[in-house]
């Protein structure tokens, strides 16, 4: 049971519904007359048992915002209301999901430019003008899906629009004309599903081989269903295009229920930060009893009918799974890829991808230096270069340049500044101001200024907050302000404001992200985000909001690239 917050008393019931509490849903249609840019119809959670025009359930939370697209059948003009149960099933569970009618679907979306335009409007007008915007959590609490030609213009968008994750249905992508595949862009979460069909070519151009699947970043997923034809996730539902049919009936529950799973890993209900941590890693979807369990009575009264595909497709001998990946358990030693897409306490960050493959556990220091450079020493006491060339997840970062001979492991405290610059303490207490001044892997880092006089061996975390801050955790658990005001290496940094009034150093990790923004894991492995609003050495930084909800406590390192990215090292 989750009651709600104070301020979402207008609730007629006390908790926000989600995947794992749901309701029942309701649904009405808009068009170009009610300032939409197109014919739409709008699934959302709902009290009523009968969902055409039922009201909304209002007041009881920001609902995230999904998109489904749907592909091209010649000859069906409202395709768009064939698809039913998946909506509606993912309004029951926390969303609010627009399925507009799309008006050029059955030409290669890669050509139809003003068809994106379009989805953009769908998008924005959601938020700025549909009648119940203000139930809608801000971008980019956004998900998107789509099948066929559909799942390729939900692909498009989301490399245009910010969106946490995306479901690919039979996205025929094999058609896809141009060098750059979106689905080899950005890093929200994605799911793929089609069907293993060997006896017939409709699924032949969903089929997603090794050179497309491969550069595919992480975290994505994929289930393949056997002998599954390209419109299986309608079986029973009359097209004009009159499709080929395989012999499981239940590739479309089974479908919604997965979905259904993926998008409360990556999307959350206002309500639900810790949603993400309760659904497994395979979205294998808990049973309807295991549901019940953690529900009362009155939540147990909207179980009926929901998340029974999964259930239905294994209790059938016509159905069979022929491929199910999830992303891959994380090994000691890889150096992670993290995106922090909101940069506002909201979310959860998880399911990294996989840049440096192995050995980054032996690094004694690894930090960003903005650009795609990560600096690290290693055992020999070097200074190493090291690029991130992609910078959006995928790629593999190996064969560092070095950069500094020798000596680098005695400094007890290395990080970051201004591009070039790195802040070091030696075993003197002393603050240190080095400068690259190549910045692409060539010279020697050498022959520091020192810029305080001493006592910066007492701090426990030391971290660089752009424009001169310098953020520090001191022995007795404060958080301290100091400011370089020189940034040129002269200069003495001294006289610091005390901004955290204690328990800092029970942190494993401090590290600064976008201007005031401070990232920390606890001692539980939880990440925090804090923010100092005055960036002047005034107020006190607290309340953080928790946006890793546990196992940050394995990473050995963990430093801010800038652009929202997160880098960790496994190994604790």
């Amino acid at each position: 049971m989750r009651s709600l917050p104070i301020q979402e008393l207008s609730c007629p019931i006390d908790w926000q519904p989600s995947a794992l509490a749901p309701v029942f849903y309701g649904f009405r249609e808009y068009t170009v007359a009610d300032g939409a840019p197109l014919t739409v119809r709008v699934y959302y959670p709902s009290l009523d048992g009968s969902p055409d025009g039922a009201p909304p359930l209002l007041g009881c939370g920001r609902y995230p915002l999904i998109m489904f697209c749907h592909g091209s059948c010649p000859g069906e003009p409202l395709q768009y209301q064939k698809w039913f149960e998946l909506p509606a099933q993912l309004a029951r569970a926390g969303y609010v999901v627009a399925v507009p009618q799309i008006i050029g679907i059955d030409e290669l979306p890669s050509e139809r430019p003003e068809v994106q335009a379009t989805l953009r409007d769908l998008l924005d007008w959601m938020r700025a003008g549909w009648e119940h915007q203000d139930t809608l959590l801000p971008p980019p609490a956004t998900g998107l899906a789509g099948h066929s030609y559909g799942a390729l213009h939900a692909g498009i968008l989301a490399t245009t629009r910010p969106v946490l994750a995306v479901a690919s249905l039979s996205g025929v992508w094999e058609e896809w004309s141009k060098p750059s595949i979106p689905i080899h862009q950005g890093a929200p979460a994605r799911l793929f599903t089609w069907g293993a069909n060997a006896d017939t070519s409709s699924e032949a151009s969903a089929d997603l081989p090794a050179q497309y699947w491969n550069p595919i970043p992480q975290p994505k997923y994929r289930v393949l269903f056997e002998k599954a034809e390209h419109f299986d996730y309608l079986y029973t539902t009359q097209l004009a295009c009159k499709p080929s049919r395989g012999p499981c009936p239940f590739v479309g529950a089974y479908t919604t229920d997965t979905v259904t799973m993926f998008f409360a890993r990556y999307l959350q209900p206002e309500h639900w930060p810790d949603l993400s941590a309760k659904i497994d890693d395979s979205l294998i979807p808990p049973t309807t009893a295991e549901l019940a369990q953690n529900l009362t009575p009155e939540q147990q009264f909207f179980l009926g009918g929901y998340l029974a595909g999964v259930p239905a497709f294994n209790d059938s001998s016509r159905c069979k799974i022929a491929l199910r990946e999830s992303p891959p358990d994380l090994i000691e030693g890889q150096l992670l890829f993290y995106r922090d897409n909101t940069r506002e306490g909201v979310g959860d960050l998880h399911s990294p991808s996989v840049i440096g493959q192995g050995g980054w556990q032996y690094l004694t220091r690894v930090l960003s230096g903005g650009d795609g450079i990560l600096y690290a020493v290693n055992s020999q006491g070097e200074l190493l270069f090291y690029r991130d060339h992609n910078r959006d997840g995928t790629g593999d970062v190996h064969t560092p340049s070095v950069i500094g001979q020798g000596g680098w492991q005695q400094l007890l405290h290395l990080f970051a500044g201004d591009p070039g610059v790195l802040y070091a303490v030696d075993d003197q207490g002393q603050l240190l101001f080095y400068r690259d001044h190549n910045r692409d892997g060539t010279g020697d880092v050498h022959t520091p200024s020192v810029i305080g006089l001493g006592g910066w061996q007492q701090m426990r975390h030391l971290t660089y907050g752009g424009d001169g801050i310098i953020y520090a955790v001191d022995d007795q658990g404060q958080l301290l302000f100091y400011r370089d005001h020189n940034r040129d290496g002269t200069g003495d940094v001294h006289s610091p404001s005390v901004i955290g009034l204690g328990g800092w150093q029970h942190m494993r990790h401090l590290v600064a992200g976008e201007p005031g923004v401070l990232y920390a894991v606890d001692d539980l492995g939880q990440l925090l985000h804090y923010r100092d609003y005055h960036r002047d050495g005034t107020g006190d930084v607290n309340t953080p909001k928790v946006i890793g909800n546990g196992g940050w406590q394995a990473f050995s390192q963990l430093t801010y690239g800038g652009s929202k990215i997160l880098y960790a090292v496994v190994g604790a």
